[in-house]
């Protein structure tokens, strides 16, 4: 059985919740920001990559014993499908889609929050990935996240309640690493 325990300390368990952030993830992704918005070669890119991910033709199939895709059935009605064409009052499936991939490519990490009711996701809502900081544990590797909003308000989030995708970063597994870096 699992443990959910790495065999190794991962951070310290000394020192602040955010381990050697210490505000430079921010600067750095402000930094990655401000060049989207400026530099018209960069957004083109960035641009293109989000709306031909965003524009992609999604699909939900129930797994089979073999990998063969002929015998592989769609799911046409199901809630996470749902919920990822229409994952909040104010986003639509294809906004929420760019907006993630351009998190992702502008500074590594994408992030989006799982609101449940009665266990179930009914809402994604993308967040900005530099506002999120996991909570670094010496052997658990994470326990959780912080969500620092634009006022300084810390909400903590549990790890079930965020979907973090990076790129790999070998300086820090906890953060990513975008090819604007």
């Amino acid at each position: 059985d699992p443990q959910n325990v790495s065999p190794v300390p991962l951070s310290s368990d000394r020192g602040s919740l955010f381990g050697n952030d210490n505000g430079d993830t921010r600067v750095v992704s402000e930094r990655a920001y401000e060049a989207y918005g400026s530099v018209g070669t960069l957004f083109a890119i960035v641009s293109q990559i989000g709306n031909a991910f965003a524009s992609a033709d999604w699909h939900l199939y129930r797994r089979t014993s073999t990998r063969d895709k002929k015998k592989r059935t769609e799911v046409l009605g199901h809630g996470f499908t749902t919920v990822w064409d229409n994952p909040n009052p104010f986003y639509t499936g294809r906004l929420f889609r760019e907006t993630v991939q351009q998190h992702l490519d502008l500074v590594g990490e994408g992030a989006f929050v799982l609101y449940r009711v009665g266990g179930y996701v009914v809402e994604m809502w993308p967040i900005r990935p530099d506002r999120l900081h996991p909570v670094k544990h010496p052997r658990k590797f994470l326990t959780g996240y912080v969500y620092v909003g634009p006022n300084n308000e810390e909400v903590p989030l549990e790890l079930e309640d965020v979907i973090h995708i990076k790129y790999p970063n070998p300086a820090d597994p906890y953060r990513g690493m975008g090819p604007v870096q």
